[in-house]
């Protein structure tokens, strides 16, 4: 298990980002070095973080028993209070299920969702818990097909839920009031389902503030082995599809790419990332205008790439400075690892954060990212290996610039 305890291996630069000197340096107040990390006893994959507004942090995924949820104060410290000694599982349907998604609504109330087997198929399922970690009321599946999940949950501002994922190759959206009874008024009896190609699925979502919502991920032409495309849909607040958006709606963001997170700027621009899978998978971070083009002010024509050794993007979020923090994994020759890079609001990597835009700590799989009320970074993933929840904070912004000598952060056990 890892204790928190880190080396340079360097450099006088990547011995800055080890003592918090450094803009991307791991923050020491945080946990213990930098890091906490959370042991459910099972194999556990984290897979979403959130922040609620007293800035405790709840992150959320699976361990063999269902869905597994823990909570931290802001300076990552096990919060006690929270379930039992700080964890909760909730076991939901055949297989105790697996959270995807996380949320925390204006009350205080935590929302996971994910999928679980029911009988043959899989589907939507949902959890909400009280700000202590106790269940409030009890838990929804849903059907759609045979085969559905959600990938993502926004709470609104009425305390009603929407989850978006897939269903059998489609785009899937449903949308429950605060009972956790699916909303007549939403689509058809509840929920969405968008055929885009031959097969398509939701990887993110959000919530704009006028109430649409914008879905990012695949969609293939073809079926067989034609490459996929990072693909944006938007959503009237009643489930239709907004034909101002895009084309009917859509807008393809890539070639050869997947989509697997969105952020909305301040001006109503959309920030997706993901992939570009043409080759080795890189870092793919695009922004479409809130009518639905790729925005070319944004790396010259609406899409950046890269680093190139850096494989793909699984978290994304905007600084209220307008730079785009996007965090995803690394494969290095024997293992994986996080990387997170941080673009100036033109696109380009960002010179003054990590080395030359980037930071990288081997051997975790990284899957969510928040920002703090202070700008700094909280990175949620796992240890690699299945076997803990790791939670890793990183400094925004500091005096001390990193050099080209610095190259990674590496913890010891």
């Amino acid at each position: 298990m890892l204790v928190g305890a880190e080396v340079a291996v360097v450099g006088a630069a990547a011995r800055a980002m080890l003592t918090g000197r450094c803009c991307g340096g791991l923050d020491p107040s945080f946990g213990a070095g930098g890091s906490v990390v959370t042991d459910f006893g099972g194999f556990d994959l984290a897979a979403a973080i959130a922040i609620q507004a007293d800035g405790r942090l709840v992150a959320a995924g699976v361990t063999d028993n269902g869905f597994a949820l823990t909570r931290y104060t802001p300076n990552g410290r096990p919060d006690r209070s929270f379930g039992t000694d700080g964890r909760v599982i909730t076991s939901i349907g055949d297989d105790g299920g697996a959270i995807r998604a996380v949320a925390v609504g204006p009350d205080g109330s935590i929302v996971a969702a994910g999928q679980a087997f029911i009988g043959p198929k899989v589907a939507i399922a949902i959890a909400r818990y009280n700000p202590d970690g106790s269940l409030r009321g009890g838990i929804v599946t849903t059907i759609v097909g045979n085969h559905s999940f959600a990938a993502a949950v926004a709470i609104r501002p009425d305390g009603s839920i929407v989850t978006a994922g897939e269903s059998d190759g489609r785009f899937l959206l449903a949308r429950y009031d605060r009972d956790g009874c699916l909303d007549p008024s939403f689509g058809s009896a509840g929920t969405v389902a968008t055929a885009i190609g031959a097969i398509s699925g939701i990887g993110a979502m959000a919530l704009q503030s006028d109430g649409k919502l914008v879905a990012v991920g695949r969609s293939q032409p073809r079926p067989g082995l034609a490459p996929p495309y990072a693909t944006v849909v938007r959503y009237n607040e009643n489930g239709t599809v907004d034909t101002s958006f895009g084309t009917a709606g859509v807008l393809i963001a890539g070639e050869s790419s997947d989509a697997n997170a969105v952020a909305i700027q301040a001006d109503g621009k959309i920030i997706v990332a993901g992939a570009r899978l043409a080759g080795r998978p890189r870092f793919m971070i695009s922004r479409c205008t809130a009518a639905g083009g790729l925005d070319a002010s944004f790396g010259g024509s609406g899409a950046v790439t890269g680093p190139h050794d850096i494989g793909a993007a699984t978290a994304v979020a905007v600084q209220a400075d307008g730079r785009v923090v996007a965090v995803g994994y690394r494969r290095g020759k024997a293992e994986l690892g996080t990387a997170l890079v941080r673009y100036d609001p033109d696109g380009g990597l960002d010179a003054t954060f990590g080395q030359r835009g980037t930071v990288t700590v081997p051997g975790e799989v990284p899957s969510g990212l928040v920002l703090q009320g202070d700008g700094k970074i909280v990175v949620v993933g796992d240890s690699g290996t299945g076997g803990d929840f790791v939670v890793t904070r990183y400094l925004a912004r500091s005096g001390v610039r990193c050099g080209r000598s610095g190259q990674t952060l590496q913890r010891v056990a």
